[in-house]
């Protein structure tokens, strides 16, 4: 019976300690996914003013189909605010 729980004890702290170092050490696509809303406000700001930024997230948007650029993000759909700053910035009609 003392070495079941010895037993249970010891695959506890495992998996406890596998779910402390998995969590503190970020994965490649982790560490990309975290910098994407940082960048992506960069980028709006080389296009509205900084403080127009926020707004602009949170406000329906026509060419999102009437979405808020916050909403394509949830959505994973950040790539279409992408392609709206490239299109701003390098002066392609969109």
């Amino acid at each position: 019976m003392k070495n079941k729980v010895i037993q249970a004890q010891t695959v506890e702290t495992q998996e406890a300690n596998h779910g402390l170092f998995s969590a503190s050490v970020p994965s490649e696509s982790s560490s990309a996914m975290d910098s994407t809303p940082e960048l992506l406000h960069q980028a709006l700001e080389r296009v509205l003013e900084p403080a127009q930024v926020g707004q602009w997230l949170k406000s329906p948007n026509p060419a999102f189909d009437g979405s808020t650029p916050l909403q394509l993000m949830e959505r994973g759909e950040v790539d279409r605010i992408w392609r709206m700053l490239f299109d701003l910035e390098s002066g392609q009609p969109g």
